[in-house]
């Protein structure tokens, strides 16, 4: 793309970003399969900051909500729900209404009160 240069490692970049999340970031999810290599360095998280990291057991890099176990999967549903403002059932279908081998589509997408879409 025109105007966009490359830019240097920065080897303190993830450390920071690290940092910012367990200081500041407000209402994060993170899910990390149990087998993906990313796991080992997973985010740090607090809930006094309303953030969860959870791990689908042997799971890999496409874990997914909907591959928690039940009681993790209600937990990180019910957070998505309270913070988007919808209901539950308008986040993501039951775990056991997934097709096998179909994709799970989770979307908190919605227009802001008094604005219509744009084109």
């Amino acid at each position: 793309m025109p105007g966009i240069g490359r830019y240097p490692f920065n080897p303190f970049a993830i450390p920071l970003i690290e940092t910012w999340v367990k200081a500041f970031g407000q209402r994060m999810l993170f899910i990390y399969g149990e087998n993906d290599p990313w796991s080992t360095n997973a985010f740090e998280v607090s809930r006094r900051n309303d953030s969860y990291r959870f791990f689908t057991p042997a799971g890999n890099h496409g874990a997914s909500i909907l591959d928690l176990p039940e009681a993790e999967q209600t937990l990180a549903l019910e957070r998505l729900s309270v913070w988007a403002g919808v209901p539950v059932n308008a986040i993501a279908p039951k775990a056991g209404a997934r097709v096998a081998g179909e994709l799970p589509v989770l979307t908190l997408a919605r227009e802001r009160p008094g604005h219509g879409p744009r084109n």
